[in-house]
């Protein structure tokens, strides 16, 4: 559970950078002005923004896909130490004496 929670704080974290980058005014470093831009048809603060977005979205991709392994990596882990421990899983035995029906399986 440390390493999701790590690997989402992260994610939490790189937000602000991203939206500094996505949503400001102005360009953030004036050398940028009198560069050519690979993309012509974008001036360099949007070019600027794009960056912003394609670094967000890929940040999301890569954390999201991360955290999602390491969470069912832990499930399994769980469920396999579940199965170690309780075998027959929670339903009743033949001999045993439990009430018919809906019975608490805590």
């Amino acid at each position: 559970m440390k390493k999701i929670a790590y690997i989402f704080a992260n994610g939490v974290i790189l937000t602000p950078a991203c939206a500094l980058i996505i949503f400001s005014g102005s360009l953030l470093y004036d050398m940028y002005t009198h560069v050519t831009v690979p993309f012509a048809h974008l001036s360099p603060l949007d070019d600027q923004q794009l960056g912003g977005v394609l670094m967000k979205i890929i940040q999301e991709i890569v954390y999201g896909s991360v955290l999602a392994y390491v969470f069912f990596k832990w499930y399994r882990r769980e469920r396999l130490t579940e199965h170690v421990e309780y075998p027959q899983g929670y339903e009743p035995q033949e001999g045993m004496n439990t009430p018919p029906g809906n019975w608490n399986r805590a």
